[in-house]
């Protein structure tokens, strides 16, 4: 699947300049004197105060001057002209999308004076944008319910929360759009390559939602502690952001600096410190175990390199030029869950009564915990009632290693790696409690980007990207609840196994009362993005132009055997009176499976 976008080519004033779909800002403004007369020929410099890296510019005829394609971070602006005193902007911000101008005044020069501006509450967003930027100190400032950004995303206007599911796997709604609607791209590229744990691809197919971990958070694609600002835009954002009509979440990742930093955190919690649930002391269970470990660090700074000359090698310190950062978030979970009210199970009467192969099925469910039911004709109908609790284990590694190095004052590149495999094991997942769905998903991206200045009015901005996600489901049956683990052999015939195979037995269409086992599916996205965006200052206008080539490889594996019995009770299922299809590779000339798909009924 390929997917082309050219950006539209526009002409825009000076002072509203297109800002870059490639995770960067747009500084603009004039340079007056103090009548307010404009100052052409000015000397205006652009400094990173974190990295020292400096670009520079004249103004024009008309006072003004513009910056394309800026990383977000700190900056300090200096402004000189011969016959005035230096004006030094220091802690002037850019975020990520930012379409920020200034005006400068220079004063009169009187021993060569330099005049320093503390208060840049003259920088003015000229983006007509409705967008929300949240920097990394406001993140570090909130408790964030599982350490991921979706609360986060509930502060822009216009976002509503939406339950999630397999065909719909977008978790919000931005001013009534789709959920599948939202574009999310991470240091400029897309990160809109998910999969999802299901035999049907749905939204993923094209691209539609983001490669989410396996507990639904987005530490897959970047970390909390890993991710410098993010923004999300909602509305009346560039014509460049226009793939999808939703809201435009960009996440830019953290670098190094020219001083080494680090962090390391531990977020615990423990069932110790909880009550006993409401609905597990009326149920007479006992209060299951929780346990949640979220540690990890953070450490950054300049990079050291050798350099080879005369006198033999020589470390550098790399300050100024090259730098790294590295993160790691790890998460060990184990989430308190209980089977509903309304499970039922076989009972001890018909489990006794049966032989053969239709009894190991039978006792693969979990013993009953009340009396069998007794029907309104006063008939006994096989079922019993079963009440349990549990827990559920997780766990995610995320980690992520990024270099920047500046080439020279015109040349800029960086290069991110990021590996995010997560497991989530879910018991009773649209199976009886004896069943456990293992969910396995691994996210891989590498990216690498380049900033050009061709010249002061000339800028480019590359990004090439390769991501992979991988969803993996498999079901198992072991002895939870009093259950015994069937043979192999009552499941599968000779010539396949649980390794490729899947078996399940749904009795009236109810996941609750379902018997499954074996490889359920396994699904790929691969996504290969080039995005390249020009600006070039005319005059007093900026044109933007650049291309976005995106192209995904999704791929589905659903096994080569399937097995599927569809009583309509347990009773019938007792008696033998099943419904039963069965499906082998195609390769084998068997018919296909008219498989149902247990997802697809939550």
């Amino acid at each position: 699947m390929r997917k082309f976008t050219l950006l539209t080519f526009g002409l825009f004033l000076f002072a509203a300049a297109a800002n870059a779909q490639s995770a960067t800002a747009t500084l603009s403004g004039t340079v007056t004197d103090e009548q307010g007369a404009v100052v052409s020929g000015a000397s205006v410099k652009l400094t990173d105060n974190a990295r020292a890296f400096e670009r520079a510019a004249t103004t024009s005829g008309d006072g003004a001057f513009i910056f394309t394609q800026v990383a977000p971070g700190n900056y300090t602006v200096k402004v000189s002209q011969s016959g005035f005193a230096e004006t030094q902007l220091p802690n002037v911000i850019l975020n990520v999308n930012d379409q920020s101008s200034l005006r400068v005044q220079l004063k009169v020069a009187t021993a060569s004076a330099t005049v320093t501006v503390t208060d840049v509450t003259a920088l003015i967003e000229a983006s007509p944008a409705v967008s929300t930027v949240v920097d990394r100190q406001f993140v570090e400032n909130q408790p964030l319910n599982g350490r991921s950004f979706q609360t986060l995303v509930e502060l822009a206007p216009g976002v509503v929360l939406t339950p999630s599911s397999n065909p719909v796997a977008g978790q919000f709604s931005v001013n009534g759009q789709r959920t599948g609607s939202n574009y999310f791209t991470v240091d400029g590229v897309s990160a809109n390559f998910g999969s999802t744990a299901s035999v049907t691809l749905y939204e993923s197919a094209g691209g539609g939602v983001p490669s989410y971990s396996a507990l639904g958070t987005t530490s897959s694609l970047a970390s909390v502690d890993a991710v410098q600002e993010f923004s999300i835009q909602t509305s009346t954002y560039a014509p460049e952001f226009g793939r999808q009509p939703g809201g435009q979440i960009s996440l830019v990742t953290r670098s190094g600096t020219n001083d080494y930093h680090g962090s390391v955190f531990d977020y615990l919690r423990n069932d110790r410190l909880d009550a006993t649930n409401y609905f597990d002391n009326a149920a007479g269970l006992s209060k299951p175990p929780l346990r949640q470990n979220d540690f990890g660090g953070t450490f950054g700074g300049p990079l050291p390199f050798l350099n080879f000359g005369e006198g033999g090698p020589v470390v550098s310190s790399g300050r100024d030029r090259t730098f790294f950062f590295v993160s790691y978030e790890g998460l060990r979970l184990r989430q308190p869950a209980r089977v509903e009210p309304n499970f039922r199970v076989p009972s001890l009467r018909v489990r006794q009564n049966a032989t053969g192969i239709l009894r190991d099925i039978l006792n693969a469910f979990p013993l009953p915990t009340g009396a069998e039911i007794v029907g309104t004709n006063g008939q006994p109908t096989g079922e019993a009632p079963y009440a349990a609790n549990f827990t559920n284990p997780s766990r995610l590694d995320a980690l992520s290693f990024r270099i920047d190095h500046t080439v020279n004052n015109r040349v800029s590149v960086f290069g991110r790696f990021n590996y995010a495999p997560s497991r989530d094991q879910q018991r009773a997942r649209f199976c009886a409690a004896s069943c456990v769905a293992d969910l396995t998903y691994k996210t891989q991206t590498f990216t690498v980007g380049s900033t050009q200045i061709f010249t002061s009015k000339i800028t480019n901005d590359l990004r090439v990207n390769f991501s992979e996600s991988k969803v993996n489901q498999t079901y198992f049956i072991d002895n939870f609840g009093g259950a015994i683990v069937p043979p192999q052999s009552s499941l599968y015939p000779s010539f396949t196994n649980r390794d490729n195979g899947y078996f399940i037995v749904e009795v009236n269409g109810s996941g609750s009362n379902t018997i499954s086992d074996g490889f359920f599916n396994e699904n790929r996205q691969r996504q290969f993005n080039i995005v390249n965006s020009t600006s070039v200052t005319i005059g007093g206008h900026a044109v933007k132009f650049g291309v976005d080539y995106r192209r995904l490889t999704p791929v589905s594996d659903g096994g080569t055997y399937k097995r599927l019995f569809l009583p309509g009770s347990i009773s019938n299922l007792a008696a033998g009176g099943v419904d039963e299809r069965d499906s082998v590779d195609a390769a084998q000339g068997t018919p296909s499976l008219e498989f149902v798909d247990p997802c697809a009924l939550a």
